[in-house]
């Protein structure tokens, strides 16, 4: 008999905390009406985009930056309603210039998928950049520790860019000419040269052995 009452109890107990959690799922922010049947059909999809892309020879950044925006956008909307998507981009809230990157990714997600789409007219606003005195950057540099010093150094000197940076190798370092030969990134011409891979006049350079900047 005192078995009993204890399963009664426990039963009773589980029953209340189910009611409790129920109580809080149906408290939560409906989920948008495409979820969840279309936003699994959307991720098979965009994952499949991202690897046609690769196919096509989009450099990984590329493809990797368009397939998360575009999982980020499919939980937001409907990715095969084209109207909605429309709508969405022009409710919100973020720069033409993202505007126009989600617009481009979208046109060829549905080029791929063979599916009409006129792409809005959004356009960056072209702003002048913020250049630092000469001092801020010396400060910058010299705050930073020795990794990330020498890669602000090679930034300085040179004028690549962050992913031209990344991307070299110490056979491209000549420090007996203080130069480095840089290819140029996302098939443009290089801030650091005239567009073809090339030699650029550079400051102190780091050293292979060290890897830090000689001076």
């Amino acid at each position: 008999m005192v078995e009993q009452r204890t399963l009664n109890h426990r039963g009773a107990e589980a029953v209340k905390r189910a009611d409790t959690r129920w109580s809080q799922v149906r408290a939560l922010p409906a989920a948008p009406p495409h979820q969840p049947a279309t936003l699994t059909r959307a991720v098979g999809e965009i994952l499949s985009f991202g690897l046609w892309m690769e196919r096509e020879g989009y450099r990984p950044s590329t493809t990797r930056c368009a397939v998360e925006a575009l999982r980020s956008l499919s939980r937001r909307v409907d990715l095969f309603d084209t109207d909605a998507v429309k709508a969405h981009l022009g409710k919100a809230k973020v720069s033409d210039g993202r505007k126009e990157r989600l617009s481009n990714d979208l046109a060829r997600f549905y080029k791929y998928k063979g599916m009409p789409f006129e792409k809005p007219r959004y356009r960056k606003v072209e702003k002048l950049p913020f250049v630092p005195l000469e001092s801020e950057v010396e400060q910058l540099v010299s705050g930073m520790g020795q990794k990330t010093g020498t890669f602000l150094q090679v930034l300085r000197e040179t004028g690549m860019r962050c992913g031209e940076a990344w991307n070299l190798k110490w056979v491209d370092f000549d420090s007996e000419r203080n130069t480095v030969n840089v290819a140029p990134e996302k098939n443009s011409n290089s801030p650091a040269n005239g567009g073809s891979n090339s030699r650029v006049n550079s400051g102190p350079l780091p050293s292979p052995a060290t890897g830090r900047v000689q001076r």
